[in-house]
């Protein structure tokens, strides 16, 4: 930038000596002028604007080798020049040295900044293959893993629920008691593995998403709730024919977080709201329960893998939180106390 400033000052100065009339001028000066202004000029916000574009600062070292190797070679050759053909006066000898620079200056710059985004490009290249690769086996990994679940965990877990269920039928007092612990782990351990494949299964797929009916489905998720939760009363305000771009896989949003509000709910009559309201863009369902509430102390990472709450509910949760961002939508803890719970998940209404 200070070589451009520079060279174009030199060029200012030279015109206005020229045009005092001191120093003859003619076709072949303003042909210097005329050719090398443009290199000059970009040499002198050439530094500004690399600073401004996609090279990384790592190649500036490399810009400004090219740039000054561009600036002595024809600065040097129109220099030997200058001397070798020394005209009258200073000006008309320095005039070949500042063409020089300017263009040699102004077409290292150039080169240099073409130079230095043709390996950005390149190296952006191997970068993408590089992480097609590693989508590639993560996704080889993720098959492996839901396969090893269906195959062999499930299995596993089915034979000991079977064999729980044959030793309750012949054991009596705390022994039945202990088999029918037995069964009842077995059975939470299907239900488990069964969201970790889900989640696998979501993890390796691209979505394909259509207009769906969001009113039918919550409709259906909540008959469904009450088949297997009878003892639970239900509210509900859903408008009709409201449609979420999404797919089917948000009847597993909907069903992870009805069930979360009742799953663990210890009241005697428990109960649960579903609301549906939409805005320009969006639909926000709107689930309430009259359950504990939830813990302080999870709150902050209620959505994470990594929370300490209750194994079953925080997979059910998690379920809910990467299908809404499948969708492209949100999912927040609204309310939450002694009295019951609210969560509400936001959704993109579908454009046609």
């Amino acid at each position: 930038m200070g070589f451009g400033v520079g060279l174009v000052g030199v060029s200012l100065a030279e015109i206005l000596l020229r045009m005092s009339g001191r120093i003859p001028t003619g076709i072949p000066f303003w042909a210097s002028v005329t050719t090398s202004a443009p290199f000059a000029l970009y040499l002198m916000i050439g530094g500004y604007w690399l600073k401004r574009s996609d090279v990384p600062e790592v190649r500036y070292p490399r810009v400004l080798a090219i740039t000054m190797t561009g600036m002595m070679f024809l600065g040097g050759f129109f220099t030997i020049i200058g001397v070798t053909f020394r005209q009258v006066g200073i000006v008309q000898t320095l005039s070949p040295i500042r063409w020089g620079l300017s263009v040699g200056g102004g077409s290292g710059l150039l080169l240099a900044f073409l130079n230095a985004q043709r390996i950005e490009k390149e190296l952006a290249s191997e970068r993408e293959l590089i992480r097609s690769a590693e989508l590639e086996e993560r996704r080889e990994l993720l098959n492996y893993l839901n396969a090893l679940l269906r195959h062999e965990v499930l299995n596993t877990a089915n034979v000991i629920e079977g064999y729980a269920t044959g030793l309750m039928e012949s054991l009596d007092g705390d022994e039945k008691d202990n088999a029918a612990t037995i069964r009842r782990q077995a059975r939470e351990l299907t239900v488990i593995i069964d969201d970790v494949r889900f989640l696998l299964r979501a993890a390796g797929e691209n979505p394909s998403m259509e207009p769906t009916n969001l009113s039918r489905m919550l409709r259906d998720e909540l008959t469904s709730l009450q088949d297997r939760h009878p003892e639970v009363d239900i509210d509900r305000d859903i408008p009709d024919e409201v449609y979420v771009a999404a797919d089917l896989m948000l009847k597993r949003l909907l069903s992870n977080l009805l069930e979360n509000a009742v799953e663990h709910n210890p009241d005697e009559r428990p109960w649960v709201s579903a609301e549906v309201s939409v805005t320009d863009d969006t639909a926000a369902v709107r689930i309430e329960d009259n359950g504990p509430g939830v813990p302080e102390t999870v709150q902050s990472d209620l959505f994470k893998p990594a929370q300490k709450w209750d194994d079953r509910h925080g997979l059910g949760l998690l379920i809910v939180k990467r299908l809404a961002n499948r969708y492209d939508g949100r999912i927040e803890l609204t309310e939450t106390g002694p009295d019951g719970s609210v969560f509400t998940v936001e959704l993109p209404l579908a454009t046609t």
